[in-house]
């Protein structure tokens, strides 16, 4: 599928009440819930699978035999700054992203005020619903969208850079969504509408492109220890590495119908770091330690 080429992408998730129900569009319809936009890095994407059905059968002509187009799956990539939620009122809530951090198979446990901490899980976490909008250059907009998402998240780290969470999953397949039908107010950049895209939404808290800003987290000082020695580390990187299941289902629709997340004998949560040293002596003490 052709990329969209748009000015400006604006992101929108949300973690679903039930699985691969829109859960953005449940909270377009309530002026109780909060829609937050969300802080990415890079460019986000969405992008749309199709299997391509060629059909097998001799043909007593030169004549061709037509092939079917099916929607299958979509590709999910997002990043987000390793930041945690601004305290305001209570404080110390789940960052804005936590609905990815979920959809990695994290179980969030939120202590107010205190602490928000993620944990791998043995039970599949909510899945998320996942929009980008695409701002054209006629000042239109394009909205797609992905639910069920489900996937691996990376923490990276590297010397003098912003720390990042990095997600990649799979979502059931949607199609783009027109100008009328994706809930975004394309004069005024809010997303402002309910469900059937001509109602305005009225009290809503965070209905805007508002994020609560916060400093970025600068990546200056890691430390790792083996064995009670320290060495001076570059860079490194810490990845839930789930398989992702993909659960095919004749439905009369898309055939994927649902995004599981398994692991393997053997398999676990890895990573990797830059070492950064000139000494023989440091490196092969340090092999020694590592294995």
């Amino acid at each position: 599928m052709a990329g969209i080429l748009s000015v400006q992408k604006r992101v929108v998730i949300a973690s679903e009440a039930t699985y691969g129900t829109d859960q953005v569009n449940i909270i377009h319809g309530d002026g109780d819930l909060d829609l937050i936009y969300q802080d990415v890095s890079g460019t986000p994407t969405i992008t749309p699978l199709r299997d391509i059905v060629e059909i097998d059968r001799a043909r007593s002509s030169h004549s061709g035999v037509a092939h079917k187009s099916l929607p299958n799956s979509s590709d999910v990539a997002l990043t987000f700054p390793l930041t945690g939620r601004a305290a305001t009122g209570a404080g110390n809530e789940a960052p804005y992203y936590s609905a990815a951090l979920k959809a990695s198979g994290l179980a969030e446990t939120v202590v107010s005020d205190t602490s928000a901490t993620y944990n791998p899980a043995t039970t599949q976490q909510s899945a998320m619903t996942v929009y980008v909008y695409h701002e054209l250059e006629d000042g239109k907009q394009r909205l797609q969208r992905a639910t069920g998402v489900r996937g691996n998240m990376s923490f990276v780290f590297e010397t003098n850079a912003e720390a990042r969470a990095e997600f990649t999953g799979k979502g059931i397949y949607v199609d783009v969504l027109s100008d009328e039908a994706q809930f975004f107010n394309a004069s005024t950049g809010v997303a402002a509408l309910e469900a059937d895209g001509s109602t305005s939404v009225t009290a809503r808290a965070a209905g805007d492109e508002a994020y609560a800003n916060a400093d970025p987290v600068m990546v200056r000082n890691i430390t790792a220890t083996i064995n009670g020695n320290s060495w001076c580390i570059s860079a490194m990187n810490l990845s839930t590495n789930w398989t992702i299941h993909e659960q095919q289902c004749a439905k009369g629709a898309a055939s994927l119908d649902a995004v599981k997340l398994t692991r393997g004998s053997g398999a676990r949560i890895g990573g990797s770091f830059t070492l950064q040293t000139d000494s023989t002596t440091v490196i092969d003490d340090f092999i020694d330690l590592y294995e």
